[in-house]
């Protein structure tokens, strides 16, 4: 197995897809705005992806390190946990990937705000050093936030609420009710994909002590909160098309239906793979789902514009 291979296959290339889908939907909402740069939205787009690595990279070493990557763990063996990477190694792709996150959002901040709105640059600044921090205190750490069931407000703060309504403020200067939707859907898928991971590795986590909130709640509990969780999604997807009806067309009405549609089998899929230890299978499927809400959003306000 070759080297970039293993690099590749350690920055997790599903959930790359899966942090980039608040962003297709935020430019969505911004395109028809003046201050909309394909520049500006191709960096945003970098520096997501390049959080979501430094994510990825600092969740596989707080885990290693902690021991919670065992032999009990249900899901793919990663790369530390199989010694074909170095902890020295990860820590110095995390600066590289620090270095990235810093000149893609500086270059993004002053394309879009310039001099005459440094408060604006500030604010988003900020948001994504916390960003930053988030992302490497989620099981790293003494006081590792994802180990005391903290990650699914985490996951929905960053990925629905900085994901969307950042990239709708970067784009447009402005924010709308639409957006806060939108951000709650995406921020809810998100939460979905973290759930089901952490419904899959709950036997070990509890036997390692990490508080996930499946954990907690137990795996009655977390398949309920799925499901809750689920059922908020259709339900803002509904309200969504019947508020803006009459700005709709036929493509989005069939669209929303079968989004409606894939996540009550979704639902229903769910309770059956946790029996059958097929978890991995419906990770994939909430991550794609998640994809194809953010394309669906992006190709209806770009491809047919109504």
């Amino acid at each position: 197995m070759s080297k970039l291979f293993i690099w590749v296959a350690t920055m997790r290339p599903p959930t790359l897809f899966l942090s980039i889908s608040g962003i297709l939907v935020g430019s969505s909402l911004s395109h028809k705005s003046d201050h909309f740069s394909w520049v500006v939205f191709i960096l945003i787009i970098m520096t997501a992806i390049c959080l979501q690595i430094l994510a990825n990279f600092s969740n596989d070493y707080g885990d290693y390190v902690k021991g919670i990557d065992n032999q009990n763990r249900k899901g793919p063996k990663r790369a530390l946990q199989k010694g074909l990477l170095t902890l020295k190694e990860i820590k110095v792709a995390n600066r590289i990937l620090m270095i990235l996150i810093g000149f893609f959002s500086l270059s993004f901040l002053f394309l879009s705000f310039g001099i005459q709105y440094p408060s604006y640059a500030i604010l988003i600044g900020l948001l994504l050093i916390l960003a930053i921090i988030a992302a490497l205190r989620y099981t790293s750490g003494k006081y590792a936030y994802g180990y005391r069931g903290f990650g699914d407000l985490s996951v929905f703060l960053f990925f629905g609420g900085l994901s969307v309504l950042g990239t709708q403020f970067i784009l447009s200067h402005e924010l709308s009710t639409t957006g806060f939707l939108w951000a709650v859907i995406i921020g809810g898928c998100c939460v979905l994909v973290l759930n089901i991971n952490n419904i899959r590795d709950i036997e070990n986590d509890r036997l390692q002590n990490k508080k996930t909130l499946a954990v907690i709640l137990g795996l009655k509990g977390a398949l309920w909160y799925h499901y809750l969780v689920t059922l908020i999604i259709v339900v803002t997807i509904i309200y969504l098309e019947m508020v803006y009806l009459n700005h709709g067309n036929i493509f989005q009405i069939i669209a929303d239906r079968f989004l409606d549609m894939l996540f009550i089998l979704h639902a229903i899929a769910l309770y059956h793979a946790n029996k059958q230890n097929k978890m991995n299978h419906m990770l994939k499927y909430m991550s794609l789902l998640t994809f194809l809400i953010g394309l669906r959003t992006f190709l209806i306000s770009f491809l047919i514009d109504f």
